[in-house]
C-alpha cells in the first residue's frame, strides 16, 4: 500500500522549486524550502508573478491564495534541516549531473530512511542520478510543469529500481496537491 506523503522538502528555490513548495502548501502539506542563496524565494515569487501577467494566467488556485500559500513554506538554514522529516524530497536544482549527483548524495545521509528522493528534472533521468543514493527503490522524477501558470501536470518517472510502490506513492501525492500525474514508462 503507497505511504502518505504530509511532509515535503524542496531543494532549489528557483522557479519550479518555488511553484512546486507554494502548491503542495496550499494543499495542505508541511513544506520546508531550502536554497543556497536565502534570498531567492522572495525574488522567485516576483518572478513568478511577472510570468502570470505577461501570460495573462494564474495559478491553480486564486491568486490571493497562492500568495497566502507562499508564507506557508517554511524556509530552512541548511539541508539537514530541510529535509530531516521529509516524507519525500524534491530536488529543483540546476539541470547539471554532477551537482545533482552531489546534492542527492548529501540528502540522502540526511533524509529519514523511508523518505522518497525526487528530482525535478526535465532531462537528467533519475536512472543517472540514482546511485548517488543508498536507496534507488525510492528515487523517481517527478517533473512539474508551471502550476502558477495553469499548468497542473506532472510527469512520474522511475528509474533502474524504483519500486511500483514509490510510482504510486509519488502519484497519489500528486493528486492530493491538485496535479495530474502522467506516467512515464521508459527514460
Amino acid at each position: 500500500m503507497p505511504q502518505k506523503i504530509g511532509k515535503i522538502a524542496v531543494i532549489g528555490l528557483g522557479t519550479l522549486g518555488t511553484q512546486i513548495a507554494i502548491q503542495a502548501a496550499y494543499y495542505g502539506c508541511s513544506v520546508r524550502g531550502y536554497d543556497q542563496d536565502p534570498e531567492i524565494f522572495g525574488k522567485t515569487i516576483q518572478k513568478v508573478k511577472g510570468m502570470m501577467k505577461i501570460l495573462g494566467k494564474g495559478p491553480t488556485m486564486p491568486v490571493e491564495e497562492w500568495e497566502k500559500a507562499s508564507t506557508k513554506v517554511l524556509p530552512a538554514k541548511d539541508l539537514a534541516e530541510a529535509v530531516k522529516e521529509a516524507d519525500l524530497v524534491i530536488e529543483a536544482v540546476p539541470e547539471l549531473l554532477e551537482l545533482k549527483r552531489k546534492v542527492w548524495a548529501q540528502i540522502d545521509a540526511l533524509a529519514p530512511p523511508d523518505a522518497l528522493l525526487a528530482t525535478n528534472s526535465s532531462s537528467i533521468p533519475v536512472s543517472r542520478i540514482e546511485s548517488a543514493t543508498r536507496r534507488p527503490a525510492k528515487c523517481l522524477n517527478i517533473h512539474f510543469y508551471q502550476p502558477a501558470v495553469g499548468m497542473n501536470i506532472v510527469d512520474v518517472m522511475g528509474g533502474t529500481q524504483t519500486a511500483t510502490e514509490a510510482i504510486e506513492t509519488v502519484k497519489d501525492f500528486v493528486r492530493s496537491i491538485g496535479c495530474i500525474p502522467l506516467g512515464v514508462k521508459k527514460e
